[in-house]
């Protein structure tokens, strides 16, 4: 019994040693860096590959337009992307509020399933603008009142976030993050130290690099994000789900003025 109770306190020292040296910290509006917002056009080419060595497949466009907007006489941010592979297969045009970037209104279309919601968060309604199966509607609207019960930072925006956190070294991030229509959902991010990437110029550019672990009831893996320390731009996403890796990588221009 002694025995036991020994190891029992050597696993939760080890524990508060752990989390002493991850220095945790909640993500809210107060602590979010928003004047590292970079409004104006932004492009991001994606792609997949079936191992590190594959060829590049399923290339596609993703085209990102942050501006400054007045929503119900109010300052917010809107943030219009568009994602191409030979035709659009998604749009997204979010509003988040000016102060904390809490969302005000998410409207999304994917090609794919032929879905076109959009949440109104001002007043706490959902317009289904295309066919929905109603247990489908039921658990939209479920998930969407429940987003109510805690402060969320939207996650199809992440791109535009993740660059505003409080980067320090072996930080971790405790981050609501609600994307409609899934559930909200507590998550971290651990800064898992720095690296460099080279532009091409030649010259290295020094970033955080920021890791989420995929669940293992999603395939496993991770996803890893380079956020330059100087411009506090998000440059790279390598992603590894299950045993496929896909890739975002920021254009150095935009097509669109």
């Amino acid at each position: 019994m002694k025995k036991l109770y020994l190891i029992l306190l050597f696993i939760i020292s080890s524990n508060n040693v752990s989390a002493q040296i991850k220095d945790t910290i909640t993500i809210s509006g107060s602590n979010l860096k928003t004047e590292f917002i970079k409004k104006g056009r932004h492009s991001y080419i994606v792609y997949f590959k079936d191992s590190l060595q594959a060829p590049s497949k399923n290339i596609q466009i993703v085209e990102i337009n942050i501006k400054d907007k007045i929503h119900n006489g109010k300052k917010a941010i809107t943030i219009e992307q568009s994602w191409e592979r030979d035709t659009v297969i998604h749009t997204a045009n979010t509003i988040l509020k000016h102060s904390d970037l809490s969302t005000l209104y998410h409207e999304y279309f994917w090609k794919g399933n032929k879905s076109h919601i959009s949440y109104d968060f001002v007043n706490k309604k959902i317009n289904f603008k295309s066919k929905v199966a109603d247990s489908t509607k039921t658990k939209t609207q479920e998930n969407f009142i429940n987003s109510f019960k805690n402060y969320n930072l939207n996650w199809h925006s992440d791109l535009v976030i993740f660059p505003l956190l409080p980067f320090k070294e072996n930080r971790v991030f405790k981050i609501n993050f609600y994307d409609p229509p899934s559930e909200s959902m507590e998550v971290y991010y651990t800064v898992i130290g720095s690296d460099y990437l080279t532009n091409s110029l030649g010259k290295k550019i020094d970033c955080w690099v920021l890791e989420f672990p995929v669940p293992k009831k999603y395939g496993g893996g991770y996803q890893h994000f380079w956020i330059s320390k100087k411009d506090r731009e998000l440059l790279k996403e390598e992603d590894l789900f299950g045993k496929m890796y896909r890739y975002k990588l920021k254009l150095g221009v935009s097509e669109k003025n």
